[in-house]
């Protein structure tokens, strides 16, 4: 058998090669791949016409190593090269098989052969199968007969004609005719193949028009009829009824408007003629849908030209009423029917037509910015939108500035708001930020119309934004680069400048940087850097002054937080010379002058404290303690100022409003009676200077009290970490302090008598210096001008008047003053006698005034208690009394001059002993 089998292939195969259709090597294998007819399966069983066969071969790999990429050939009814129906690549494992398929759509009725070509290694193999196709019935309308053309109510016959092309006998089943929108079932007998039957229906026809006669086979459900195909199903013919002519509009008018607010409106259309023949003509009238005609157009229609075309523009100006709105508009056929129709329902279409108010863009106020806060040389990005109130499209030009430069400007069309788009539209505008320290940029874009566009408001048209420019400052001070000008080492109380360099590690800006004694507190210097671009190096440089001898530690601090806090300690010594003192004395000989120096201090510090106490008396006496025009102290009851003679009793008898109450007080009173606010007296008078200083004539001996054995002398708190800056302990001097106490105050004393020889020396100096006077800037200006002494203003002395106990009541009151005041200014004040409601007064709304009820006393404690009362004398005695203060005036003023030199030659005086007493201190009686 298999040499019979492998004749027959090689007879197959001569066969092919002689027609060439085979490839030369054709065999049950291709390079190990083996292949049959038995492996190629077809299903399903039976196959009918029109359906579907999946077909299927098993490969096989024969050897014994993968078989990559073997082609598979699916060629239908037969083979030809380079047109395969379907083609595969697979991979076959060693000794493994591999099934590849395809599906067959619509088979063909009767016998079928499919052939495969398998091709790896370079040979290739063909087999083919053959399958046959069972037949099915094909049902389809051969014919239908429908006339033309029918009259309304005549009868409509119809014919259709059913045939069975198919390849099967079918069975019974069923047509649906429909006509003029009514259906119906006829049923169809049993057909052989390639056998007919006509069916007959009649109908009346309808009103006139065009129908479709619609004829369906195998329409029933329950026909159950297979066919190879339905698409041939179905035959539809159209049936057209006349009768008396019909006029209608076609496809309806059509209008369209210009993109003004207000038209024009162009409308058109065509009005169709349906039955009817010959030549007609009617009339159509476009009018407003209350009733006004606006044109008539007359239309003609033939049996070549069925449709007559018309068009018409509607102007605002034919329009009665153009308030923004919808106008309605009519366009009738034949209004009046002057002519025959059969239908007259469609002759009238409406359209509307819109007149549009002025449209307005509104930008939104704000600006949305992305992001909120960047760099320096970043990128912000803002967007704007627009809104189109209004109902057609608008355009102008959108124009952007940033930091008050302009960056874009944009011609923009904004569509109406029945747009997709609602009338909306948004635009986006990128600006780069520069800058080097933190503040916040705007941003503004601003709308403005085009020219023959549209916007009703112009308050609406501009958007505004900010974004926050951060720096990103990063600095770090270099360590290296310190540096103290004029050099190390440091030394108390001397000027120096530190400096160090600084370096922006990232970013710019501005920082400033603060120079800080941590120890203490104190703030030596504040410095303000800019950084124009990374990497950049800057020198501080800050002024220091070391406050005291030990550790300085100096810590430089950012405001913004750039850097961290920079901190170094340096040592603080004293000078050359103070250093060589302390080194000729022992270390309990310093330890006994810092002693003696503390006590001194705290003996000072009790002394001011007992010196400035006040009591409840100095505090009432507070308006004459001090002269208002220089300052100086009264004692006594002067009534002139013995510094620089100053009139204190004028001075004491004017009055001003508190600057916090508003009550009425002495303008040499510090501090209001009656609220305790502060006044400002040295704006209030003149300002003098002193010419005498009565205290320098006696000298004052404040003899220094003896402590007593049992009192003990404190120190002040940081006293421990003051002596160790000098590098002594405090244990270190305690058992030393008698033996070394001698030794200090022998040091002292031979420096006392060096100061003594020197004031001494300067006192000769200054006895040899001419004695000097001055004067204010009013003093001078009035020395220079003529006419305004004292005796200038007060005129002659025979035309004053003069005041004696016979003429006037000596009081305190200034009514006499007020009265003529009143009579100049014509104010009506109260003067005495006069009936005053004192309770509704308070206490210190007048002074002055003789009432009963209500006064107030500025009388000072230790002085009698009487009234003050101003003296008038005759002008002869006060001019006298004036030229004798002068001559004492200028007596006092050579006495101070002498006793400032004497006290400066004095070295007791110069320490405090018979020194004048602290301005605000009185005199007590019991002192």
């Amino acid at each position: 058998m298999g040499r019979s089998r492998g004749a027959i292939l090689v007879c197959a195969i001569l066969m092919l090669m002689l027609v060439g259709v085979l490839p030369t090597t054709v065999a049950d294998e291709a390079g190990g791949i083996a292949i049959s007819e038995d492996s190629i399966s077809i299903s399903p069983s039976p196959l009918t016409e029109g359906g579907t066969a999946q077909i299927s071969v098993v490969l096989q790999n024969t050897v014994n190593q993968l078989a990559d990429d073997v082609s598979v050939e699916f060629h239908k009814n037969q083979y030809l090269a380079g047109s395969a129906s379907a083609v595969f690549s697979v991979d076959i494992d060693a000794n493994d098989i591999e099934t590849v398929g395809m599906d067959w759509t619509n088979l063909p009725f009767g016998e079928n052969r499919i052939f495969i070509r398998v091709s790896y290694g370079g040979d290739n193999v063909l087999i083919q199968k053959e399958f046959d196709v069972e037949g099915l019935p094909n049902l389809r309308v051969a014919t239908l007969s429908v006339p033309e053309e029918s009259s309304e109510g005549d009868v409509v016959s119809i014919a259709i004609e059913v045939e069975n092309s198919g390849h099967a006998d079918a069975a019974s089943s069923h047509i649906e005719l429909t006509f003029a929108g009514i259906s119906n079932m006829i049923p169809v007998p049993a057909l052989t193949t390639g056998s007919t039957v006509w069916l007959n229906q009649t109908d009346l026809a309808p009103i006139a028009g065009d129908y479709e006669v619609e004829v369906e086979v195998n329409a029933d459900s329950g026909d159950g009829v297979i066919e190879t195909t339905d698409a041939d199903n179905r035959e539809v013919v159209t049936l057209h009824v006349v009768s008396d002519p019909d006029y209608h509009h076609g496809i309806g008018v059509q209008i369209s408007a210009s993109s003004g607010l207000a038209g024009p409106w162009t409308l058109s259309g065509a009005v169709i003629r349906d039955g009817g023949s010959g030549a007609s003509s009617l009339n159509m009238t476009i009018r407003l849908f209350n009733g006004i005609d606006l044109v008539t157009l007359p239309l003609s229609f033939t049996d070549n030209q069925p449709s007559a075309t018309w068009g018409h523009i509607i102007q605002a100006a034919n329009l009665p009423d153009t308030t923004p709105g919808d106008v309605v508009v009519e366009v009738a056929i034949d209004p009046d029917q002057e002519v025959l129709q059969s239908n007259t329902f469609n002759d009238a279409q409406q359209v509307i037509l819109t007149i549009f108010a002025e449209p307005n863009v509104v930008v939104s106020p704000s600006a949305s910015v992305f992001p909120i806060e960047v760099g320096n040389g970043e990128s912000v990005t803002f967007t704007v939108t627009l809104q189109n109130v209004g109902m057609v499209e608008v355009s102008g030009t959108l124009t952007a500035t940033f930091d008050g430069n302009q960056i874009d400007s944009r011609l923009i069309h904004i569509p109406p708001v029945s747009s997709a788009t609602q009338g909306t539209l948004t635009a986006s505008f990128d600006a780069l930020v520069q800058g080097v320290d933190d503040h916040s940029i705007q941003f503004t874009a601003t709308w403005q119309a085009a020219a023959g566009s549209y916007d009703r408001l112009t308050n609406d048209n501009q958007a505004t934004g900010t974004v926050s420019l951060t720096s990103d400052l990063q600095l770090r001070f270099i360590q290296e680069s310190e540096n103290w000008e004029p050099g190390l080492p440091l030394y108390n109380d001397f000027d120096y400048v530190y400096t160090i360099e600084v370096i922006a590690d990232r970013g710019i800006g501005s920082e400033r940087i603060a120079c800080v004694e941590s120890s203490r507190g104190v703030v030596h210097d504040e410095v303000t850097l800019t950084f124009t671009e990374q990497g950049q190096r800057q020198t501080l440089r800050c002024q220091i002054l070391p406050g005291g001898v030990g550790t300085l530690e100096l810590s430089l601090v950012t405001e913004g937080s750039t850097a961290p806090t920079f901190t170094q300690t340096w040592q603080v010594q004293l000078r050359d010379s103070e250093q060589n003192m302390i080194a000729g004395l022992n270390t309990p000989l310093a330890i006994a002058l810092m002693t003696v120096g503390l006590l001194g201090a705290i003996s000072a510090l009790v002394a001011a404290v007992i010196l400035t106490r006040r009591g409840q008396a100095d505090a009432e006496r507070e308006t004459y303690d001090i002269c208002p025009a220089c300052e100086g102290e009264i004692e006594d009851d002067e009534d002139i100022c013995p510094y620089c003679e100053f009139d204190l009793t004028g001075g004491r008898s004017s009055f001003h409003d508190c600057d916090e109450c508003g009550a009425t007080i002495p303008d040499m009173m510090e501090h209001c009676a009656y609220c305790g606010f502060e006044q400002d007296v040295s704006s209030r008078f003149e300002r003098r200077d002193r010419k005498h200083d009565p205290t320098q004539v006696v000298e004052e001996v404040v003899e220094d009290e003896e402590s007593g054995d049992d009192e003990i002398v404190r120190g002040f708190e940081n006293f421990d970490s003051t002596i160790s800056g000098l590098g002594i302990g405090s244990d270190d001097w305690e058992d030393e302090w008698d033996e070394n106490l001698e030794k200090a105050e022998s040091h002292f004393e031979g420096i006392d008598a060096d100061q003594e020889a020197e004031q001494a020396r300067e006192k000769a100096i200054s006895e040899t210096q001419e004695d000097f006077v001055s004067s204010t800037h009013l003093s001078s200006h009035l020395d220079e001008m003529e006419g305004h002494d004292l005796d200038s203003f007060l005129g002659d002395v025979s035309k004053r008047t003069h005041l004696t106990d016979e003429d006037v009541e000596l009081t305190a009151s200034d009514a006499k003053y007020r009265a003529q005041l009143y009579e100049m200014t014509g104010e009506d004040g109260v003067m005495p006698g006069d009936e005053v409601d004192a309770e509704s007064l308070p206490d210190h709304s007048i002074v002055g005034n003789e009432l009963a009820s209500i006064s107030s006393d500025f009388t000072v404690p230790s002085e009698p208690d009487t009234d003050v009362a101003i003296e008038s004398e005759p002008a002869e005695q006060g001019a006298t009394e004036a030229s004798e203060a002068g001559d004492v005036g200028e007596a006092a003023a050579e006495d101070e001059e002498a006793a400032a030199k004497s006290a400066q030659s004095d070295p007791k005086t110069s320490k405090g002993e018979g020194k004048r007493r602290g301005v605000r201190r009185r005199k007590s009686n019991d002192s």
